[in-house]
């Protein structure tokens, strides 16, 4: 950790008794360990003039100084942006509540009264650097939270782009297949309807048997050792092809292979008329072809297989546009290839991208948690401490003193404790990981309903069996992001909230009375960015395989339904 930086702004330096307070000692935490930078300067414009360059992390700022006093000094820090977050004591010798609070409005952070007391600035001094370097673990968190938001959004919209831009290149070479040739627009549009691959390979054979009023016609494969395998036949009735099952490997020698890569395409008019070798002529015969067609299919640039046309027991002149025909067959069979390779890829990246979105919300809730656990055992016990010293020197004081600035302290130090509390639970509540949802739930209604004044309700049953703790997770933050809205938004008098468990399944719904909104609107919105809210409780269902719905109309109230299978929930917790 660096040193903690102090600027301090006044004429007279020894009003903040320095030599005594702010250097390190032995009694001091903080201090003793880590020491401290000290700035001074004299006056306010030179002050404002140097919080660029020295950042600090705690201004020590004297009320009483000549031309621009210290009100008006903190005011004016408080115009600069990035001097928000920098804590703000100031030393003053006025003691009425109306000046003291003269200093708060102003933007003031805390106050000490002349003459400065060592310890009480020193205690003072450490609490503030304590909530300073919180609230900066905090922004760092909150910044690194809307960077992956915006890195997942940017490679969700990146992969769209992809995609939409595969279809309009596959719809353009369709489209120019349709223009050129009826027959061929209708096959194609028949292909187009399917994206499983099998099924489009046989359906293709089907439609070429019928129309050339052929035997047989059937798609081979090339397997990884240039075998060929059949993968989809369309044959005669009562056509029995003796090896249709069986790879064929006897003729595919290496340079007859490189014909077909080459985009070769073999037509026999009568196998006892063309010349070939004798073992070529037994397959055939084994296959009972008499003529074919044979054209390749290309998946991009590997030679795929083959689409074969036949006849089986009479020789055939084949016409030119039936080869054409075939070839322009081949030509859409690669492209559905392509598409389910593609709708494959598309599918596994999806499930990628369900599985970083799953990681990144896993990542999230163990920050929250961890961030919950050190504000509520670190910050929340260093304040404790000061209180509990703070109250130890009231009693010390006695009568002999004035204990009102320590009683004052004790005050400052119970709602900072009470903040830092508020703040870890706001993040994480233990109950959720201790008694479950129902219990989170009820706790987290009743404390927006105090703090609002909304009238909530839970309406909720007993659990058959346990939830799984992802599944819990996912509810209590959809029911978080959803009232958050409704408080900044709806307007609501009322708000029920109800959780069910039937058999297998999770219902949870949420109900307002407030004055709704444009759902498909807010959809379009927060496709572009400018809401992640509705996007996030979408996503956060959708990993755990539920479906979200919502119903709303302008002043007609809102109602969002989610419902879950408990079962695939369980699936994915594990």
């Amino acid at each position: 950790m660096n040193q903690p930086s102090i600027l301090i702004v006044g004429d007279e330096l020894k009003n903040f008794d320095i030599t005594g307070t702010l250097l390190p000692d032995a009694k001091s935490r903080w201090f003793s360990h880590q020491g401290c930078v000290l700035h001074h300067v004299a006056n306010g414009q030179e002050a404002i003039a140097c919080l660029n360059a020295l950042q600090p992390d705690v201004i020590l700022l004297d009320v009483g100084m000549p031309g621009l006093n210290g009100l008006e000094v903190c005011r004016q820090i408080r115009t600069i942006p990035q001097c928000h977050a920098i804590p703000i004591i100031m030393v003053t010798a006025l003691t009425a509540k109306e000046d003291l609070a003269l200093c708060l409005e102003a933007g003031a952070d805390d106050f000490i009264s002349k003459p400065v007391s060592g310890i009480e600035l020193r205690a003072r001094i450490h609490s503030m650097l304590r909530i300073k370097h919180q609230y900066d673990d905090l922004q760092l968190f909150l910044e690194r939270q809307t960077v992956l938001e915006a890195e997942k959004i940017e490679l969700l919209e990146y992969r769209n782009m992809q995609l939409e831009q595969q279809v309009e290149d596959r719809t353009a070479i369709l489209k120019a297949t349709i223009a050129r040739e009826q027959l061929i627009s209708r096959i194609a549009s028949q292909i187009q309807s399917s994206l499983h691959l099998q099924e489009i390979l046989e359906m293709t054979v089907q439609e070429v048997r019928s129309h050339l009023g052929c035997t047989q016609t059937l798609i081979w494969q090339f397997q990884p050792n240039w075998s060929l395998f059949t993968v989809a036949k369309a044959v005669t009735s009562g056509l029995v092809i003796g090896l249709e099952n069986q790879p064929y490997e006897t003729f595919f020698a290496p340079d007859w292979v490189e014909l077909h890569r080459q985009g070769c395409i073999s037509v026999v008019a009568d196998i006892y008329t063309t010349p070939m070798s004798a073992c070529r002529q037994d397959l055939l015969e084994a296959l009972q072809i008499r003529a074919k067609i044979l054209v390749p299919i290309f998946q991009g640039e590997r030679l795929w297989g083959l689409l074969s046309a036949a006849e089986s027991h009479t020789p055939r002149q084949w016409r030119p546009e039936e080869t054409t025909l075939l070839q322009q067959l081949a030509t859409q069979l690669a492209i559905a290839i392509q598409n389910a390779s593609l709708f494959e890829q598309v599918r596994s990246d999806r499930e990628r991208l369900k599985t970083l979105s799953s990681r990144l919300i896993e990542a999230q809730e163990a920050e929250r948690r961890h961030i919950a656990y050190e504000l509520h055992d670190e910050i929340g016990q260093a304040l404790t401490a000061v209180k509990i010293n703070l109250q130890a020197s009231q009693r010390s004081l006695g009568m002999a003193g004035d204990s009102y600035p320590i009683q004052e302290s004790i005050a400052i130090v119970e709602e900072a404790l009470h903040q830092v509390r508020n703040l870890a639970l706001d993040l994480r509540p233990s109950l959720l990981d201790d008694l479950g949802l129902l219990a989170a739930l009820r706790w987290y209604l009743d404390r927006l309903s105090q703090r609002t004044g909304l009238a909530i309700n839970l309406v909720c049953g007993a659990f058959e069996f346990a939830l799984p703790p992802k599944l819990e997770t996912v509810c209590f933050r959809i029911v978080q992001e959803a009232l958050t809205n409704i408080t900044k938004h709806a307007r609501a008098a009322s708000i029920m909230v109800q959780v069910k468990q039937q058999g297998d399944k999770l219902q949870l719904s949420i109900r307002d009375d407030g004055v709704g909104f444009d759902v498909p609107a807010a959809r379009h919105r927060a496709a572009r960015g400018a809401s992640l809210g509705l996007l996030g409780m979408e996503e956060r269902a959708a990993l755990m395989g539920g479906q979200l719905h919502i119903r709303s109309l302008p002043g007609q109230g809102t109602e969002i339904h989610v419902h879950f299978l408990i079962q695939y929930a369980v699936m994915s917790s594990t």
